[in-house]
């Protein structure tokens, strides 16, 4: 007769027991919204890029009105990406909880692997590229509205 060893049984989380759900799939749903926030963020630099090209290229050709309505168009879908992200993440951040893997145990391990200056900066540079980059984006826009390129480079 084969005789196995006794397992460690980890708790579900609070209220995790009551989704009906196995580990597998909590952990299933968690990577989900993890890849979810991954699509996203290519999609927001996908929009980023694409509105300085579209800048570059047409700004100094549009009235004051066609440009509000150009950064309005560009802003408005990028704030809503912006909270789609960070729902994405508190998404999957709730089903790591619901999986019972919250708490110290899981600060340890990020603590044991990422420095506190490299946490800080991780944070501020998130934020930056959320937030800021948007906002320089309409800068350099209306810096090439008021400033058109000239028609070649002027290398020495």
């Amino acid at each position: 007769m084969i005789t196995f060893p006794k397992a460690d049984v980890i708790p579900f989380g609070e209220h995790g027991d009551k989704l009906g759900m196995t580990r597998y799939e909590i952990l299933q749903m968690m990577h989900n919204n993890n890849g979810y926030f991954g699509d996203a963020m290519e999609l927001f630099l996908t929009m980023l890029f694409g509105y300085i090209v579209a800048m570059y290229l047409a700004a100094p050709k549009l009235s004051r009105t066609q440009y509000t309505i150009a950064n309005t168009v560009f802003l408005v879908p990028m704030a809503n990406h912006v909270l789609f992200m960070y729902r994405a993440v508190t998404e999957s951040s709730q089903w790591e909880i619901w999986n019972g893997r919250y708490g110290p145990e899981v600060a340890s391990f990020f603590y044991e692997n990422f420095p506190l200056w490299l946490n800080a900066v991780n944070f501020y540079l998130q934020f930056f590229i959320l937030i800021g980059l948007p906002l320089l984006a309409v800068w350099f826009g209306w810096r090439i509205r008021k400033n058109p390129p000239q028609d070649r480079l002027n290398l020495p």
